[in-house]
C-alpha cells in the first residue's frame, strides 16, 4: 500500500522497513555449518535473513531483488537466494538457474581444521597452476554434464585443489578413501576446509557414512534440494 502510494520501489521500501525497524527485530541463529568449511553457511544465513524479512514485512520481493540485495552483503549470498541449483559467474552476481537434480545422495565431511577465504585465494593467486573451470569447459557443457550425465561421469574440478593438497595432506586421504568406498564423485567444497562424495545408491552411502565416522566424526549424509526452502511467519 505505501509502495502504490508514494511510488517507493518494493526493494526500496524493504531497506527502510529494514532499518527502521532493525531495533525491533531479534534474530536468533542456530549455526550447524561451521565458519570457513567452504559449505557457505554465512552466506545462507544472511540469504535466509533476507527472505524471512521480506516475508515478515510482506514486501514481496521478487528473487531478482533479493539477489540484488544479497550481492551487497557478499559474493554468494545471491546464489543463495535464487535457488537450489545453479550456475554463477562474476562475483557471484551473474546466475543462471539450473533445474535440480535429486537422484544422488551426498555424504560431507569437515576436518579439524578452518581455510580463510582470503588467504586460499592469496594461495591460488600465488600458484603457476591457477585454473578456472569458465575457460576450460563451456558453460553449455557444464550444465549439460550436471544434468545428463552420471556423477561417475562427471569431470568437474575445483581450482583450489591443487594448493590445499600442497598444504592440507589431509585431501589426498579423503580422495582415495571417498574412491574406496564406491563415491562416484568427490572433490573439496569450495575454498575448503569440507571434503564431499557424491553417491548414487543411497545404502552405499549410508555404508560409507559409518566408516568415515571412523577417522572423521564430522562425516554427515545430505539429499540435494529440490526448491529453495519455503519461509514461514508465526
Amino acid at each position: 500500500m505505501i509502495s502504490s502510494l508514494f511510488r517507493i520501489p518494493l526493494i526500496s521500501l524493504f531497506s527502510i522497513a529494514t532499518t527502521l525497524l532493525m531495533w525491533w527485530v531479534c534474530i536468533t541463529c542456530t549455526k550447524r555449518i561451521p565458519e570457513g568449511s567452504g559449505l557457505g553457511g554465512g552466506s545462507s544465513n544472511a540469504a535466509s535473513v533476507l527472505r524471512a524479512l521480506d516475508a515478515l514485512f510482506g514486501t514481496g520481493l521478487t528473487a531478482q531483488s533479493l539477489c540484488s540485495l544479497g550481492e551487497r552483503i557478499g559474493s554468494d549470498v545471491p546464489f543463495f537466494c535464487s535457488g537450489p541449483a545453479a550456475l554463477v559467474k562474476g562475483r557471484g552476481e551473474r546466475i543462471r538457474r539450473i533445474k535440480p537434480r535429486t537422484d544422488f545422495t551426498g555424504i560431507a565431511v569437515v576436518p579439524d581444521f578452518r581455510i580463510s577465504t582470503k588467504e586460499a585465494y592469496q594461495w591460488l593467486d600465488e600458484s603457476a597452476r591457477h585454473t578456472t573451470t569458465d575457460t576450460a569447459v563451456p558453460e553449455r557443457q557444464l550444465v549439460s554434464m550436471y544434468r545428463c550425465l552420471e556423477p561417475a561421469e562427471w569431470i568437474f574440478i575445483n581450482s583450489f585443489t591443487w594448493v590445499l593438497e600442497q598444504r592440507f595432506p589431509v585431501y589426498k586421504k579423503l580422495f582415495i578413501l571417498f574412491k574406496d568406498l564406491g563415491a562416484d564423485f568427490s572433490l573439496i567444497s569450495g575454498s575448503g576446509s569440507s571434503f564431499y562424495g557424491i553417491f548414487r545408491d543411497r545404502k552405499a552411502a549410508l555404508d560409507a557414512e559409518r566408516n568415515v565416522k571412523k577417522d572423521y566424526p564430522s562425516a554427515a549424509v545430505f539429499a540435494p534440494l529440490d526448491k529453495i526452502p519455503t519461509v514461514i511467519v508465526q
